[in-house]
């Protein structure tokens, strides 16, 4: 399966869900904001290639021939949020709605949505939450 995941793929869960995937014998493109010329996954297993691409900038062409989309593309830091709200809407609604009407369009069957636990809020518990617990984000 060819896969495109956004965001850093050198950082955070895309460190450990590129080897996972070229491990599975499926194909890795990264695209993210920074120089992604290539991603490290691993001696064994080669550097896929990557897109350096603003999100709100993402075409068609960049989706075109995938048959799978893993989003980690957004603002995550809170801090960051509350300090630009306007910016984090930008990206994390409007980009990331745009990208996944684009790739609707161009035939791309999965789309994973990998978002922050920040939208359920603050628990204050070590009770786990799911896809049914109530919102609450922190910020924008």
């Amino acid at each position: 399966m060819r896969v495109l995941l956004t965001g850093q793929p050198r950082l955070n869960l895309g460190t450990m869900l590129v080897p996972a995937l070229v491990a599975a014998g499926h194909q890795v493109t990264g695209l993210g904001h920074r120089a992604v010329r290539r991603l490290r996954a691993g001696a064994a297993a080669g550097r896929p290639p990557g897109f350096a691409v603003d999100l709100r900038d993402v075409t068609a062409r960049h989706v075109t021939g995938f048959d799978a989309v893993v989003h980690f593309a957004a603002l995550s830091n809170d801090l960051l949020g509350s300090l630009a709200p306007a910016l984090t809407y930008e990206i994390n609604h409007r980009a990331s709605s745009r990208l996944a009407r684009l790739a609707r369009d161009a035939g791309v069957h999965r789309f994973l949505y990998a978002s922050t636990c920040a939208v359920y809020g603050s628990h204050g518990s070590a009770e786990l939450v799911d896809e049914d617990a109530p919102l609450r984000p922190l910020t924008a």
